[in-house]
């Protein structure tokens, strides 16, 4: 029978599913007065070294309601079936440190077995570091994610995944910079991503005949704070 969704049905729950989770949960934070689980731990925590282990794993033994996406014209749609009954874990490993007054490192690196929100059975294993060098002004951010969903939430919802993709970030401010504020900074941007048949934006041909593609994104860009 088909799935109970929000649109249809008004005794749907989304995500509602059997579970039975576990977590463990280790961190290491020298310094208390800087909680490492804050919201802005990445530019406030002043330990010379702080770090959070974070490890979930969720045993699912049945299926669950169908989920929605909103589609590129704003409609949207209820699916008409939901991913098959099967476990996930994730690993979850955030860093910190401050090894000099005028440097600071921060992180994270995970690694997973997860589904889509959507209706694809397909589970992806993925794996992926973002990492960040802050000297003085100079911000340097990089990416590497592997068989990983791209950055949007339809990316997920549609089960979009991506073989590699890699990032670059490096800017400059006339101020260090804060979460949640606008300043002046200039920088240039790249993102390189490799495509197969689970990608967005291969070609029908390249779909079909099995083909590999790749896509090159470079930029300048500046913002300025008066």
């Amino acid at each position: 029978m088909r799935p109970r969704n929000v649109l249809v049905d008004a005794f749907t729950v989304l995500d509602n599913r059997e579970t039975l989770g576990a977590e463990l949960l280790i961190t290491f934070d020298p310094t208390p007065g800087t909680w490492f689980w804050a919201w802005d731990r990445d530019l406030r925590e002043d330990a010379p070294f702080a770090a959070g282990l974070d490890i979930v794993y969720r045993h699912q033994p049945t299926s669950r309601d169908a989920g929605i996406a909103i589609l590129a014209d704003g409609s949207t749609i209820a699916f008409g079936r939901s991913p098959v009954a099967r476990d996930e874990w994730e690993t979850t490993l955030r860093l910190v440190g401050n090894p000099t007054q005028r440097l600071r490192l921060f992180g994270t690196a995970f690694v997973g077995s997860n589904q889509s929100s959507g209706e694809d059975d397909r589970q992806i294993h993925r794996f992926g570091l973002d990492g960040s060098v802050l000297f003085d002004t100079l911000l340097l951010a990089a990416q590497f994610h592997f068989n990983d969903w791209g950055p949007y939430d339809y990316h997920r919802v549609f089960n979009l995944t991506y073989p590699v993709q890699l990032g670059g970030d490096l800017s400059y401010g006339l101020k260090k910079p804060v979460l949640g504020a606008v300043s002046t900074r200039f920088g240039l941007r790249g993102l390189v991503r490799m495509l197969d048949e689970y990608s967005e934006g291969l070609n029908d041909r390249g779909i079909t005949e099995g083909l590999k593609g790749r896509e090159y994104e470079v930029g300048a860009y500046a913002i300025l704070s008066l």
